[in-house]
């Protein structure tokens, strides 16, 4: 879906049309990607927390936000 490669069989069709013939830039500025996969920066958790919180201040993060995490 991402439009990085290409599928080795068949095709994705998106409201009735293969997606390889759609225009790259176009169908990017209309689809949002969300991985599934969790990953963890280098450094302490408290600093991948804080990655989420807008002033990224580190010491803003209590324990219980790193619990609930």
């Amino acid at each position: 879906m991402e439009r990085f490669k290409y599928p080795v069989r068949g095709h994705h069709i998106l409201d009735g049309k293969i997606l390889y013939e759609m225009n790259v830039w176009a169908f990017r500025e209309e689809v949002a990607l969300v991985q599934h996969e969790p990953k963890l920066h280098s450094g302490i958790i408290r600093e991948n927390i804080a990655m989420g919180v807008p002033n990224e201040d580190t010491s803003s993060v209590s324990e219980d936000d790193i619990i609930q995490a």
